[in-house]
């Protein structure tokens, strides 16, 4: 059997060691990069280096999910994978949340406008005084609104006081170091 190009076994990157990967914008946004230095030790002139590898997810929406990886060895121990997907596709519609922004905005300027104009027409108000239910936003929104916090602050209290006692009745009569394992630091969740 003729001799192929050379073939490497092994790690051209990790996901959880430092230095982390990288993830940014390709040129002109029209996709993603993936950039990994941290992979199986390469030796270069006598010297350890990691391997790098580079992760192109360029735009392609002909490809569906995912096309077929194009895999170089760009330089010794530099690889660079390129994986055509329509995932990496810029979203040209708007988001739901933009959605409701707008009209959310929408209503508030039709109801300003109109309220606005009924109240300069019909009212013959001029001024601060043409905004609509004027009273309710000076006066009542601050007290209803302080009135909420107040409550949730008191329900998150009750709440709490409530996981607390049930959480000592789970206990029971654990010694210390029983209840140590237990309850634990306080810091896991």
């Amino acid at each position: 059997m003729p001799p192929g190009p050379p073939t490497f076994e092994g790690v051209i990157g990790r996901w959880n060691s430092a230095p982390y990967p990288v993830w940014s914008l390709l040129e002109g946004g029209n996709g993603v990069r993936l950039s990994m230095s941290n992979g199986d030790d390469c030796v270069l002139g006598g010297m350890k280096k990691p391997r790098v590898a580079t992760m192109d997810f360029p735009c392609s929406k002909a490809a569906g999910k995912m096309a077929q990886v194009i895999v170089q060895e760009v330089a010794l121990c530099t690889y660079v994978l390129t994986i055509p997907t329509s995932l990496s596709c810029p979203d040209d519609s708007m988001s739901h949340g933009t959605e409701f922004v707008l009209m959310f905005s929408l209503v508030v300027i039709i109801y300003l406008g109109a309220g606005a104009f009924y109240r300069y027409t019909r009212v013959g108000a001029r001024g601060i005084d043409m905004i609509p239910h004027l009273e309710f936003w000076r006066v009542e929104l601050p007290s209803l609104v302080d009135e909420g916090i107040r409550y949730s602050t008191y329900k998150a209290k009750q709440l709490y006081a409530q996981w607390q006692e049930s959480r000592s009745s789970e206990l029971g009569d654990a010694s210390p170091d029983e209840k140590e394992k237990l309850v634990g630091d306080g810091t896991d969740f």
